[in-house]
């Protein structure tokens, strides 16, 4: 299957192809102060589709840039042989809760995910759909990709030795 980017009426970034669409849009920064985890900016990322390869048509979820970074390393070594699309560059000299910087860091991302979506090959990838549109933390997700289990009441990886027949019967994600 071939992918183009178009552009909708209402300038949504749209990946199409024979009438399936992926909208993605990356924006709505929030920026955190916690105690444990200091200073930080989540972005919402938004996708709506028709594409029978994404369980939910439409989806939002948030994202550090650190998960963006975890992310584009998994979809490395899961796939050695594609180069992943480039992310935005970390703020080595600009103030990184610098509205200015956080908008330019936002399309980055977007631009970013829009490439992902536009490889084939990531569209059948475990770790994008559980990146894109699940709460699992990057930890939950790798151990979901690597064939562990999350224990759904506390969120926390099921060492195997733990898991029922019936259970890894019906483990799919």
């Amino acid at each position: 299957m071939n992918f183009v980017m178009a552009l909708t009426s209402n300038l949504a970034p749209e990946i199409c192809c024979n009438d399936i669409y992926i909208k993605i849009a990356v924006g709505n920064p929030i920026l955190h102060y916690t105690w444990e985890n200091g200073q930080f900016t989540t972005y919402a990322i938004n996708i709506e589709t028709n594409s029978p390869s994404f369980a939910l048509s439409k989806s939002t979820i948030r994202r550090r840039y650190s998960e963006f970074v975890q992310f584009r390393k998994m979809l490395k070594s899961q796939h050695p042989a594609i180069q992943p699309p480039p992310l935005p560059s970390r703020s080595l000299f600009k103030n990184r809760f610098d509205p200015d910087f956080i908008e330019e860091r936002s399309q980055g991302l977007e631009k970013f995910l829009q490439k992902v979506f536009s490889i084939s090959l990531y569209l059948s990838n475990k770790t994008v759909h559980l990146f894109s549109q699940t709460k699992f933390s990057m930890d939950e997700i790798s151990s979901i990709v690597i064939g562990g289990d999350i224990n759904v009441c506390n969120s926390e990886p099921l060492p195997k030795a733990e898991r029922s027949p019936s259970r890894e019967a019906n483990r799919h994600v």
